[in-house]
């Protein structure tokens, strides 16, 4: 089964990611409508997280282009995970 977790830090939203990534679905729903807003004036980009972990590819991402807020979504399954992550930031 794979797993997808939201990691963002946007304050607007008014929630961590780790109690967004905890709610069940249906309470994630009116979190999604602002996320996209975001997404809209947000710049995009990828990182890459070949040979290392998710958080420290985003760690090293968001050093290097000073980012203040973020949304992203790691996707890994039982077997595989993804060797980069598409980024909306400011």
């Amino acid at each position: 089964m794979s797993s997808n977790k939201h990691r963002f830090k946007i304050p607007s939203l008014g929630i961590k990611d780790g109690e967004f990534n905890e709610m069940a679905f249906g309470r994630q729903i009116e979190f999604f409508k602002k996320i996209e807003e975001f997404k809209n004036g947000a710049k995009k980009n990828h990182f890459n997280q070949k040979g290392k972990t998710f958080a420290a590819g985003l760690r090293e991402f968001c050093k290097l282009y000073e980012v203040k807020e973020f949304y992203c979504v790691n996707r890994n399954g039982p077997n595989w995970k993804d060797d980069s992550t598409e980024i909306w930031y400011k």
